[in-house]
């Protein structure tokens, strides 16, 4: 795909809107080169971010807003189920359905307005991620079990291909973000996955889209794990790890080289820090990220070409006054540092 990011501005996800045509409007006229649709926590338990991607596990269920699988005498047929469905191949058997993400039929609903957008960015909740934050009627995390492990991938692979083929109704370039925040506890004892099954599960997802595909991360984590996928996309916290992630210069230096691109959260999205900021002190501080790449034999210009610019994270807990401050220094930044740089 011909993709020139260029610091192009998009954004996370998740805003705290309860109505989805105010979040749409912040959207559109904020990022108008690469709109996303918006996640709404606050509008329904459904659009929590593990809730919202749930449909297809095989005996899921909320209790006390939390979600957990129940492997009742029932489970066994839900799984052949889920498994007859996937080698069907019928992407709609796992379609998001509208109840449980409002924003993204706002977008696909809103199309004949975003006739003239680079590209359109969507998301899904990572299989890892989705494994940590379930659990089985024992309290354990699904992701240990080696058969909804498998599901969960499966599943994300089959929903990210959904969206991608709704996307492309909507513009010849599609950015899919597979957003896994739970990479952040890789090597801990609270996440016991090896690098070797993180990355063959990451490709498997990866591999199933022929669009430009991302992972977010929002804490800091291993970055060689992901520099080691096919990812297409590397999304971090940039306002507070950039550090971090010059530690791994040369890996990076080759992800760039193959036409890799470095979303750079540089706008933060907790309130202690962005009601303090402006743009040129986020400015200075992102050029403060990138010359640690710099430093280490990078070279500034390639980095501006494969640089997106974002918030630091999702703020669907946030105000609305807030979310609103973040977007639009997010694409005042963004319209700043082209300006600057001539991209």
């Amino acid at each position: 795909m011909n993709f020139e990011a260029n610091c192009r501005a998009t954004g996370i996800g998740s805003f705290p809107h309860t109505d989805v045509d105010k979040a749409w409007k912040l959207i559109v006229e904020n990022f108008t080169e690469i709109p996303f649709w918006p996640q709404l926590p606050q509008r329904s338990l459904h659009e929590d971010m593990i809730i919202q991607f749930s449909e297809k596990i095989p005996g899921s269920i909320t209790r006390d807003g939390k979600l957990c699988v129940n492997k009742n005498d029932k489970f066994m047929n839900h799984v052949e189920k889920f498994y007859a469905d996937y080698l069907s191949g019928d992407l709609d058997k796992f379609g998001v359905s509208r109840t449980y993400s409002e924003g993204l039929y706002k977008l696909l609903e809103s199309k004949r307005e975003l006739t003239n957008v680079y590209a359109i960015k969507g998301q899904v909740t990572g299989p890892f991620s989705l494994g940590m934050s379930i659990t089985d009627q024992a309290k354990r995390s699904i992701l240990y079990d080696d058969v909804l492990r498998d599901i969960l991938i499966k599943d994300v692979v089959m929903m990210s291909k959904w969206q991608e083929e709704k996307l492309k109704e909507v513009s010849a370039r599609v950015i899919i973000f597979i957003d896994e925040p739970y990479l952040s506890a890789f090597g801990s004892a609270i996440f016991n996955i090896s690098r070797e099954e993180l990355i063959k599960g990451l490709n498997e997802i990866y591999s199933g889209l022929s669009v430009l595909k991302g992972t977010h991360c929002c804490g800091n984590t291993d970055w060689s794990l992901l520099l080691s996928t096919s990812v297409d996309i590397i999304s971090f916290d940039a306002y507070q790890y950039a550090v971090n992630l010059s530690l791994y210069a040369e890996q990076i230096k080759s992800f760039i080289r193959r036409g890799g691109i470095i979303a750079w959260g540089i706008v933060p999205t907790f309130e202690d820090r962005i009601d303090n900021e402006i743009v040129q002190s986020l400015m200075s501080r992102l050029e403060e990220g990138m010359q640690l790449l710099v430093s280490k034999g990078l070279v500034l210009e390639e980095l501006l070409h494969r640089a997106l610019i974002t918030p630091s994270c999702g703020f669907g807990l946030q105000t609305v006054k807030r979310a609103e401050r973040i977007v639009k220094l997010t694409n005042e930044l963004s319209r700043a540092l082209r300006k600057k740089y001539k991209l």
